[in-house]
């Protein structure tokens, strides 16, 4: 999937019509992506990465406001995030379940 196939992707799945809001939001999913699955060795989000890449970005963007929030109630609407980071159910759901690295 190209840079420009995955910016129309998170237009169209959040609503955000700027793209350099979007463009943003993918490099930061990019480089939480390549954290945790490629070390310092990868620059580019793998391929069979590109649909955790949109999904990152597209949760990143809609907790724009609300980052950290542990929980909130209005108007019969409760909301409770389990981190500031990527949701560890999206990520399992592309088989990452964390980096083990070794340590002398």
């Amino acid at each position: 999937m190209t840079d420009a196939e995955k910016i129309e992707m998170v237009k169209a799945m959040t609503g955000e019509t700027e793209e350099s809001t979007v463009s943003g939001y993918l490099y930061l999913a990019g480089q939480k992506i390549l954290r945790m699955v490629c070390g310092d060795t990868v620059t580019a989000v793998p391929e069979k990465y590109d649909g955790l890449h949109v999904e990152a970005a597209c949760y990143l963007l809609n907790r724009r406001g609300a980052e950290g929030e542990i929980s909130h109630g209005e108007n019969g609407v409760s909301r409770e995030y389990e981190s500031a980071d990527l949701p560890a159910a999206l990520l399992r759901s592309y088989g990452i379940c964390g980096k083990a690295e070794v340590v002398t």
